[in-house]
């Protein structure tokens, strides 16, 4: 039961992070861990208001995706699916050209404690 969150900077599009995240659920499929995408919510959040360092939202953008997930998977796994994520996601935005800004991406893959993480589902 993963779950994809995408903060992003005003600049990156809606669009633009819908068509992310259906890309992060195929990478999601095809690696190995069984990392359910079918069973993933995903959600973004957007900023308008921000600082990248010392630079604010005329001279940067960004993106940080979180990816949570079941406990119980080697670390190793779920590195080698975050620098897939990350290398995607570096191309992804370098074909949205965003007027010369920098951007900075970012890649967090949290495990959510089995014990713990409770899912009920009304029908």
């Amino acid at each position: 039961m993963p779950h994809l969150i995408i903060e992003h900077s005003a600049d990156i599009s809606e669009k633009s992070v819908k068509i992310l995240m259906q890309e992060i659920q195929s990478i999601m499929n095809s690696h190995e861990g069984n990392f359910d995408a079918d069973q993933c919510k995903c959600r973004s959040f957007v900023f308008k208001e921000y600082a990248v360092g010392k630079l604010d939202q005329k001279k940067s953008s960004f993106i940080h995706i979180t990816l949570k997930a079941l406990s119980g998977r080697f670390v190793e796994i779920r590195k080698t699916l975050a620098v897939k994520i990350s290398q995607f996601s570096h191309k992804f935005i370098l074909d949205l050209n965003l007027s010369s800004k920098r951007c900075d991406i970012s890649v967090d893959i949290v495990e959510m404690e089995r014990e713990t993480y409770q899912k009920i589902r009304v029908e």
